[in-house]
């Protein structure tokens, strides 16, 4: 050690450690304090050489302040003597020689006096930067003895904090000492101890052998344990191994019991789900089935096919509650069913007798009410919407005849009794009377309500006035046969009466006879008779089914129009108030609506059990009631109630229209027609701008997918790109395709008239077809890309794949075609036509392609597999059109055809909806880009946009409802087709 002490050092522990603990103290304390008075020596010194500068730097002031305390003093002498010499020169008048000694004295000696000074003032300045200089040391100096004094301070700090430390190890040292002590104690009550400890110890030894032995012996043992012990550690270690890998055989066992448990449960969901679906599918084949049959119900029972197929699309409503998309439907036909009965139904109500036949049904001539009568005896009120009022007259055999009086405030009633009554609305009888004509066939009352006239089956006819006298002769026909029907001229002069003989006969009130042709008659007998409104017609109705509508302008020419109106008997035939349309009713229990030329203009209306007895029109000549001998009374539309209605509805004031497009935008129709222009449309048909170049019919239009070009192709062999102002960009000819040496003899361009445009979905390219066989894609600049050569059959349509990669052309040989755009031919060509591909459409999903051809079938191709997956077939004629509805989810695919239809399909081929245009043949149809309009336009040039929210479930569902307000209201057992009525 550097201090070079030499300790000698006990055994014992605790003065080991105490005498090395003492000296590291002492040695710790001794070098501290070393330092410390090292540290404390040299801030002294400092301070005593700062204290010596600070003297010498006081001693350096003092002697400058004395110098310049003599300085003064000299110059205040000088200045003095000075003046003192001049005011002697002055006042005592010296003699010149004396005055210039003493002046040159005075100015030597001031020079003196200024010499000193000026040494004087040097020395000062040398004194002020000393000055300075020790000021500037002085500061430096007082710093450092700051710092000194706190370093001291620390140091004393320190020099305190160890002597701290030093009492507490001299209180430890002293309390080592005391165990140090007690520890002596202790060793020497040890070494008793020991002693008694050996003397134990020698016992013990001879025990030890004796145990010695004895432990060999169980070490004997123990090794044989031990090999027993190990034979079954391995054994053990082995069974551990079976045990692990059972273990893990088990775990895996649960594993895949636990993956086939999953798929159980997944089998099972899987299971539960597919019978779900095979449920949901035998019930929609079930609602299919009840869909069909309603349709074909519906030509003998409208009311009933509707109620029918409303029940099923309820149950469809049920099943489809989960939002699911249309194509996802698990039946259609009750769509289909529902929209084509609501389209062509014309039966809104039924009037239930008591029992037997009814015979007569008329409106009261303000609508509100109808009156009927029949075989039950009564004659019945009731509300225009089929509401039973009361009974009124009651007769004693069947009413053959009721009639409203012209103002309403009576009725009118003729029987097989042989009476006629008159009553008011409220059952009140006022007039009855006995006709002795046997039963009272038919009557009919003057337009003035002042007289009735009556027919009967004793071959008479006689006209009465309201109380009952007879006012006219008897007009006779053939005694032994009916006369069946008796009218009033429309101006009340003249009464015609007709009968089982054939004739008909004319006779004024006095009973004269007007002759006329129709009195020879031709021995068929005549049923029902009825003039016209304006009195030029009359309209007979014959047993055999033949209606004849006799010209009364010149009653001497035998004038009339002939056709057939029912199969077997005519029992009534009825002019319209309007005067414009005519209705029989027959044997074959159908009403018949007819125009004056004899043409029927609507499907007949059916849903009679029996024969139609009775027709007659409602004042506003839209309805018509029939009665029969089911005993019920039905209310018939004339016009068709619109179900899908026109949106818009405009002309082009064009020729004819060859092909129609949407904007990507949907706000926006082009028009491509036949006298060359190409229109823009606002869907309320206000005209945009006319784009003018086309020579001939304009055969195809498209925008481009942004909006901002139009390509159009026509007659003239050209295409054209426009912007959308309607300024020709390109008229497309390129002379140098695909090469830098422009070649005059491989131009591209058409030979033959462009049938087809269509833009790529990036709109950077655009592909035309030609009947000259070929189809061209060209860059929107105008160059060529590539020839497509088709062969010498004409190509009618072309189109990009949605992704923009292959073309597809339609030719019409009837072949589809898949091009690369390198203008090679992709696999073999799709075959199935007949005739010629008209139109081409992709669907949204990419997954399919609709073509649509002359053969009057469209065929939807599945393009992973090239293969048909359904045909469309319903159109007569050409399908001239075919497009994907944008909107996947309306699963939706629009046809048009020269039978003037549009009809919507399924992907599976069923049709879901039919609209007709009432425009000719449909040239073109589209869907608007959000799928939810329609567009078509026809031959004759109109456009028409169609809202196809219209079609949907809900929508028909609550059409139905409407239509069968007054139905239900007098039906409660069908209340469940409409809960919320």
């Amino acid at each position: 050690m550097k201090s070079g002490l030499v300790f000698e050092i006990s055994e014992v522990p605790a003065n080991r450690y105490q005498l090395v603990h003492d000296y590291l103290v002492s040695f710790i304390r001794q070098r501290q304090e070393a330092d410390n008075l090292e540290q404390l020596k040299r801030a002294i010194a400092q301070q005593k050489l700062a204290e010596a500068e600070v003297r010498r730097v006081a001693e350096a002031n003092q002697i400058l302040e004395d110098a310049k305390r003599k300085a003064n003093q000299r110059i205040r002498v000088g200045s003095a003597v000075l003046t003192f010499s001049i005011v002697g020169l002055i006042g005592i008048s010296i003699s010149l020689g004396q005055v210039k000694s003493k002046l040159e004295y005075n100015l030597t000696s001031l020079k003196q006096k200024t010499t000193e000074l000026t040494k004087a003032d040097s020395q000062k300045q040398i004194a002020e930067a000393k000055t300075q200089e020790a000021q500037k040391t002085l500061i430096s100096t007082q710093g450092n003895l700051t710092k000194l004094t706190q370093e001291v301070k620390q140091k004393s700090a320190q020099l305190q904090t160890a002597n701290q430390k030093e009492k507490a190890a001299q209180q430890g040292l002293e309390l080592a000492i005391q165990k140090e002590k007690e520890a002596q104690q202790g060793l020497e009550l040890v070494k008793v101890k020991e002693q008694e400890t050996r003397k134990g110890l020698a016992i013990v030894s001879q025990k030890e052998r004796e145990v010695r032995e004895q432990l060999d012996q169980v070490t004997q043992k123990e090794r044989e344990a031990q090999e027993r012990l190990q034979t079954a550690t391995q054994q053990k270690r082995e069974a551990q191994a079976k045990a692990d890998l059972a273990q893990q055989q088990r775990q895996e066992a649960e594993g895949t019991f636990q993956e086939v448990q999953a798929k159980r449960q997944q089998a099972e969901t899987e299971y539960k789900l597919a019978q779900q679906k095979l449920e949901e599918a035998e019930e929609g084949r079930k609602l299919e089935q009840v869909a069909t049959i309603g349709l074909q119900q519906f030509q003998s029972s409208q009311i009933e096919a509707l109620i029918s197929v409303m029940r099923s699309g309820r149950k469809l409503q049920e099943l489809v509650k989960d939002g699911r998309s249309l194509q996802d439907y698990p039946a259609i036909g009750p769509l289909k069913s529902l929209q084509t009965i609501l389209e062509n139904i014309r039966e809104s109500n039924q009037l239930q007798g008591d029992k037997g036949w009814l015979m007569s049904g008329r409106f009261s001539p303000d609508g509100k009410y109808i009156v009927t009568g029949g075989e039950d005896n009564i004659a019945k009120l009731w509300t225009a919407s089929g509401q039973f009022i009361k009974n009124l007259q009651e007769h004693q055999l069947k009413i053959w005849s009721v009639r409203f009086s012209p103002d309403g405030h009576y009725i009118a009633t003729g029987s097989a009794d042989g009476t006629v009554e008159i009553g008011d609305n409220s059952g009140k009888r006022s007039y009855s009377w006995e006709t002795k004509q046997g039963e009272v066939l038919n009557i009919d009352l003057s337009p003035d309500g002042q007289y009735i006239a009556t027919a009967g089956e004793d071959g008479t006819g006689i006209v009465w006035n309201r109380e009952g006298k007879q006012i006219s002769p008897v007009f006779r026909h053939n005694e032994n046969r009916k006369v069946t029907s008796i009218a009033f001229t429309p101006d009340g002069k003249e009464v015609a009466t007709a009968g089982e003989d054939g004739k008909v006969q004319l006779w004024d009130l006095s009973g004269v006879q007007i002759n006329n042709p129709w009195t020879k008659g031709d021995g068929k007998a005549i049923l029902s008779i009825s003039f016209s409104p304006d009195g030029k017609y009359l309209a007979t109705a014959q047993e055999d089914g033949i209606v004849r509508l006799w010209d009364l302008s010149d009653i001497s020419q035998e004038k009339f129009i002939q056709f057939t109106a029912n199969r077997g008997l005519v029992l009534s035939v009825s002019f319209s108030p309007d005067g414009k349309y005519l209705a029989t009713g027959g044997e074959d229990g159908t009403t018949r609506l007819w125009n004056l030329s004899g043409e029927e203009i609507a499907e007949p209306f059916r849903g009679h059990l029996g024969a139609v007895i009775s027709v007659s029109f409602s004042p506003d000549s839209q309805k018509i009631i029939s009665t029969g001998s089911d005993g019920i009374a039905r209310i018939w539309h004339i016009n068709q109630e619109e179900i899908i209605k026109v949106d818009a509805e405009f002309a082009t004031n064009q020729d004819g229209v060859s092909n129609i497009s949407f904007s990507p935008d949907g706000e926006k129709l082009a028009t491509g027609g036949v006298d060359g222009t190409v229109e823009l449309w606002t869907l309320s048909g206000q005209r945009i701008n006319p784009f003018e170049g086309h020579q001939g019919t304009v055969w195809s239009v498209n925008f481009s997918p942004d909006g901002q070009y139009v390509v159009t192709g026509g007659e003239d062999k050209t295409t054209r790109l426009w912007n959308s102002s309607g300024k020709e960009l390109h008229n497309f000819r390129d002379c140098q395709p695909n090469s830098e040496t422009p070649d005059p003899d491989k131009c591209y361009y058409h030979r033959g008239w462009v049938t087809s445009v269509n833009f790529s979905p990036d709109g950077k390219y655009i592909a035309t077809a030609s009947i000259d066989g070929t189809a061209i894609i060209w860059h929107r600049d105008g160059k060529a890309v590539a020839l497509l050569e088709s062969g010498t059959s004409p190509v009618l349509a072309v189109s990009f794949t949605p992704d923009g990669q292959e073309i597809v052309t339609g030719k019409q040989d009837g072949t589809v075609r898949f091009w690369d755009l390198s203008g090679k031919p992709i696999g073999e060509a799709l075959s199935g036509y007949q005739d010629a591909i008209l139109s081409l459409s992709f669907s949204p999903d990419r997954k399919y392609l609709a073509t649509a051809s002359a053969d009057g079938t469209a065929i939807i191709w599945d393009l992973s597999t090239r293969t048909q997956i359904a045909q469309l077939k319903g159109h007569r004629g050409l399908v001239n059109s075919v497009s994907f509805n944008p909107d996947i989810n309306r699963g939706q695919i629009v046809t048009a055809g020269a039978d003037g239809t549009i009809k919507l399909w399924n992907l599976y081929g069923q049709q879901m909806a039919e609209l007709k245009g009432n425009m000719g043949k449909i040239i073109s149809v589209k869907f608007s880009p959000d799928g939810q309009r329609l567009a078509a336009v026809g031959e004759d040039g109109r456009v028409k946009i169609w809202n196809l929210n219209q079609l949907g479930l809900d929508e028909l569902l609550a059409k139905g409802c409407t239509w069968l307000k007054d139905y239900l209201s007098t039906h409660h057992n069908v209340s469940d087709v409409c809960p919320n009525h």
